[in-house]
């Protein structure tokens, strides 16, 4: 059975956002459970050699059939894959080795207001005073996370540098989702998907190897195959059609909502699983942050309302 045939068959598009997330929600805590064994390049790059390998086989065929597409467009596909495999998942990675799980997730919670505050700055989309209050408000929700409760700590240089990795692979995400515009029209799902999973591949594998010149080498492990295994096929194969499925039908915007699910299933998996604590800040910036979110959807329904 085809993988985009199996991705269609799950329905709506927000079942298929909502099954993206909480695969997503499992990365950052597999990722943080092997941290210490498994450094950051090597899991980017074995996640995406081994989640090409799946793919291809279903995506070869698409691939020649719109390779004309493809080679009309390699700057842009390339970028995109830059973008959404190579330094999204590679950042992600390094930032879990120096930040709890819990962190890394509401941080990353923040993605749907950068998305707007990046539309505007990019393609000048109207944002209302409801929604640019919302961006401020989600503003000091993160800030009070990379505080630890006491925002007054970052201007004195108090946080970790995994906090700012995550804020970076945050913005590059924001960044893909808003330039998926540029994937051709009538380009087949998993040509796509096959081209920029294999070329992000491609060049993560110079980073990795930079990595190992340095004698950082990934411990041989069951634990950590089996962390390779799901962090391929679960938030990589299966996450990534599923978002491009839904940002297509929903548009970016609406798309970018459903990440604050992601610390609702991460948070709970990262206490019960890793023995992280939800401290009081965690609660306040992630309520802060889907406040700012709640008010996005009140702009967007009295937009649409006429």
């Amino acid at each position: 059975m085809e993988i985009r045939r199996h991705a269609r068959g799950v329905g709506h598009p927000y079942v298929l956002l909502t099954l993206c997330v909480a695969f997503w929600s499992g990365n950052f805590i597999v990722a943080r459970a092997v941290a210490g064994s498994m450094p950051p390049m090597a899991l980017s790059f074995w996640r995406w050699a081994v989640a090409s390998l799946v793919l291809l086989p279903f995506a070869l065929g698409p691939m020649r059939r719109n390779w004309g597409l493809l080679r009309a467009n390699l700057g842009r596909m390339l970028v995109l894959a830059a973008l959404g495999v190579t330094a999204f998942n590679s950042l992600v990675y390094v930032g879990l080795q120096d930040t709890t799980a819990i962190n890394g997730l509401l941080l990353q919670s923040s993605m749907p207001l950068m998305i707007i505050a990046l539309a505007r700055f990019l393609y000048r989309q109207p944002v209302s005073a409801l929604e640019a209050g919302s961006v401020m408000l989600s503003l000091f929700g993160v800030m009070l996370i990379l505080g630890r409760g006491d925002p007054g700590r970052l201007l004195q240089g108090d946080w970790t540098g995994g906090d700012l990795w995550i804020l970076a692979a945050v913005l590059i995400w924001a960044l893909y989702s808003l330039f998926l515009r540029w994937r051709p029209p009538g380009l087949d799902a998993l040509a796509f998907l096959g081209f920029t999973l294999s070329s992000g591949t491609l060049m993560i594998l110079p980073l990795w190897l930079v990595e190992l010149s340095r004698g950082v080498h990934p411990a041989i492990e069951l634990s950590n195959l089996a962390a390779v295994v799901y962090v391929a096929v679960f938030p990589s194969v299966l996450s990534y059609l599923f978002w491009n499925r839904g940002v297509e039908a929903l548009g970016a915007n609406t798309a970018g909502h459903f990440i604050h699910l992601n610390p609702v299933f991460g948070s709970l998996l990262a206490v019960a699983l890793l023995g992280e604590r939800f401290a009081w800040y965690h609660a306040a910036g992630g309520g802060l942050v889907a406040l700012a979110i709640g008010m996005v959807a009140m702009a967007r329904r009295r937009t649409a309302a006429g």
